[in-house]
C-alpha cells in the first residue's frame, strides 16, 4: 500500500463518490476503483457499500478512516522531523480545529510540535519560511505549500436548550475570510439585523453557552457545552485542509 492510497481513501470517505474523488485527485475513475479494490484486498474487508447515490462507509470503513487519519498526521510529522531533526515541526492551525484535533482527539502532540493558532486572514500571509504545515478551514491556498489532506467538520447553528432561538443575536467571527462567517451571512440573509460580530471564537462560544446568542459552530462543541441544534433541518460540513511545504 502506497502513501497516496491513504489520501485516495480519505477523499472517498469525505466525498462519498468515486467520480468526485477521481476529479479531485486528477485520476480516471477506473484508477480510483482499482486502488480501492487493492486496499480492500490487502486488509481483507469491504470498506464501502456502493449504490446509485454513491458510496457509504461500512463499519470497517469507519475504523479504517480513523487509522488513515493517524497515519497521515504521523507521516507529516515524520517528514518535517527528518528534514530538520533538531527542530520541532512548526504548525499553523485554526483555533476551532486545535480544540478538536489537539485537545479532544489528541491527533497532534503539543510537546513535539510548535503550534501557532492563527486567523484565516493571518493564514493567507504564511510562507514556508514561517511554518512547515498549515491546518485550516479557510480556502487560503498558501503559496509554496501543497495540499496533503482534506477532511470535513460537521457544523450546526448551536444554542442552549429551551431558548428563544428565533430572537437571539446571530453571532459571527470578525475574520472576513472565515468560512463560518461567510456561510452564516449567506444563510441568514433575511435576518441580518440580528447579526452581531465578535472578535474571537472564545467570545462567541461563551456567549452562546450563556444563552445569549446562536452561532454556526462545529458540532463537537455541542456535548462539551451542553448545546443543541437550533435549526435541526440545517446541517453543514465545512471542509478543512492540511498543507505541507512543497518539497519540489
Amino acid at each position: 500500500m502506497q502513501l497516496q492510497d491513504f489520501e485516495v481513501f480519505r477523499q472517498l470517505y469525505e466525498l462519498r463518490s468515486i467520480n468526485l474523488t477521481a476529479q479531485a485527485m486528477g485520476f480516471a475513475q477506473s484508477n480510483i476503483t482499482a486502488r480501492l479494490q487493492a486496499i480492500e484486498r490487502e486488509f481483507g474487508a469491504s470498506l464501502f457499500t456502493r449504490s446509485y447515490q454513491g458510496i457509504v462507509p461500512t463499519p470497517a470503513g469507519e475504523r479504517f478512516f480513523a487509522y488513515v487519519q493517524n497515519v497521515q498526521a504521523a507521516t507529516a510529522a515524520v517528514r518535517t522531523a527528518l528534514s530538520e531533526p533538531d527542530r520541532k515541526p512548526r504548525l499553523a492551525m485554526s483555533k476551532l480545529l486545535y480544540n478538536l484535533l489537539v485537545v479532544q482527539d489528541h491527533r497532534y502532540d503539543i510537546a513535539r510540535s510548535d503550534i501557532r493558532l492563527l486567523s484565516s486572514t493571518q493564514m493567507r500571509a504564511l510562507t514556508p519560511a514561517a511554518v512547515d504545515a498549515i491546518v485550516t478551514y479557510a480556502d487560503v491556498r498558501p503559496s509554496g505549500f501543497e495540499q496533503t489532506a482534506l477532511a470535513h467538520l460537521p457544523a450546526a447553528f448551536l444554542a442552549t436548550p429551551g431558548g428563544d432561538w428565533a430572537h437571539l443575536p446571530i453571532l459571527v467571527n470578525a475574520d472576513r475570510l472565515c468560512p463560518f462567517r461567510a456561510r452564516t451571512l449567506r444563510d441568514c440573509r433575511g435576518e441580518l439585523s440580528r447579526v452581531v460580530t465578535l472578535d474571537d471564537w472564545d467570545s462567541i462560544i461563551a456567549t452562546v453557552a450563556s444563552g445569549r446568542g446562536v452561532a454556526l459552530l462545529p458540532q463537537y462543541l455541542a456535548a462539551a457545552h451542553g448545546l443543541v441544534n437550533a435549526r435541526p433541518t440545517h446541517r453543514y460540513r465545512l471542509a478543512y485542509r492540511t498543507f505541507a511545504v512543497n518539497q519540489e
